[in-house]
């Protein structure tokens, strides 16, 4: 395994080394356009730090033992909801 940076789409697994920038993917589409929320462990996701995130990705740089877990992304609009989930475990060095 390496620290090379790694990027998945949300529902994918992941195990990578402590210390690499993890980016998971949330595509979304619709009319009206979606709002998108992330949660970790069910809790919504605070974004500052070592985390950063948009509508369509969530980044984690430097990941660490305390992020590993349950990443979901959930797209919201007028005509309904859907939702996917990746666990993500980081390993130390």
């Amino acid at each position: 395994m390496s620290q090379s940076p790694v990027q998945v789409v949300i529902g994918r697994n992941l195990t990578t080394l402590s210390s690499t920038t993890v980016t998971i993917l949330c595509p979304s589409s619709g009319l009206p356009a979606p709002t998108v929320t992330w949660t970790l462990h069910g809790r919504p996701l605070s974004f500052g730090g070592t985390i950063f995130g948009n509508s369509t990705m969530m980044v984690i740089y430097n990941a660490g033992a305390s992020d590993t877990g349950r990443y979901t992304c959930r797209a919201h609009n007028i005509k309904g909801d859907d939702s996917a989930t990746s666990f993500v475990e980081v390993l130390g060095k």
